[in-house]
């Protein structure tokens, strides 16, 4: 029975273990969605510097 609870202890720990690090990568990753909604503001201007462009 005891080998039995450390297996599971060892088994537990590298599954909190691998949590934190999904943890981790998931936050990187909404932390990257969120930098793009700020640079999109300013692509429509250089479009727009080529609309006006356009009709003269």
């Amino acid at each position: 029975m005891g080998n039995t609870n450390s297996m599971i202890n060892v088994m537990f720990e590298d599954i909190k273990s691998l949590l934190k690090s999904i943890e981790k990568k998931l936050d990187e990753k909404s932390a990257v969605k969120e930098t793009p909604p700020a640079l999109e503001p300013t692509m429509p201007k250089p479009e727009s510097k080529s609309d006006t462009i356009k009709p003269e």
